[in-house]
């Protein structure tokens, strides 16, 4: 290979590992707020190319999606949740989903999820590939599970306390939706995508 000429920069996998090499060094963190569900701190940092600035981060505790799933000759069909979510003044469409509580693992607080949101349980569950979904400003981590094979949950029913309400999509619908923008809950979205090699029509 031909050596680069001076000043030419390099290639973009060489310019991208530099980058993931760079650093940030905490010099100061302030508590903001500190609530039932977040923490908001105020960090000073040091940049590696030794700028300060400061940075706003929220510390929030993981978070379990679920898709509930039901194979049928028709193409199947998924179960979604309808609630008002306050921050942005409207209902959305979104799979159940819930905190995972401090100690709780991820798995187990899916199962709780389900049934507390829907009153259904699976004998079908695949976990997906978690992903950080703000990695900018905080730090939760989202676990996704596809769950099959339903039934009713014994011991439990919907938590009266949830303002939501279920509804059935069948998959040509559901994804009729989300090519129209009427989908808009993002984990949704994200969860659909890594289901799709573990549904079974």
């Amino acid at each position: 290979m031909m050596p680069r000429p001076p000043g030419v920069p390099g290639t973009m996998a060489q310019e991208a590992e530099e980058i993931l090499s760079m650093s940030i060094e905490r010099l100061e963190r302030q508590p903001v707020h500190s609530g039932s569900r977040l923490r908001l701190f105020r960090d000073r940092v040091r940049l590696a190319n030794g700028l300060v600035r400061t940075w706003d981060i929220l510390e929030q505790p993981p978070v379990a999606v679920i898709l509930p799933y039901q194979s049928g000759p028709d193409g199947g069909r998924v179960l979604m949740v309808r609630q008002y979510r306050y921050a942005i003044g409207q209902d959305l469409l979104e799979f159940p989903a819930g905190i995972v509580e401090a100690g709780e693992d991820p798995a187990h607080a899916a199962r709780r999820e389900l049934a507390e949101e829907t009153g259904l349980e699976a004998a079908r569950w695949v976990t997906l590939p978690p992903v950080f979904r703000m990695p900018g400003n905080s730090n939760e981590r989202t676990h996704f599970y596809l769950a099959g094979e339903l039934s009713p949950a014994s011991g439990y029913g919907v938590d009266p306390e949830e303002e939501i309400a279920l509804e059935w999509l069948a998959v040509e619908e559901f994804e009729s939706r989300v090519l129209s923008g009427r989908i808009e809950d993002g984990k949704s979205l994200i969860l659909w995508l890594l289901a799709q090699p573990h549904l079974q029509p």
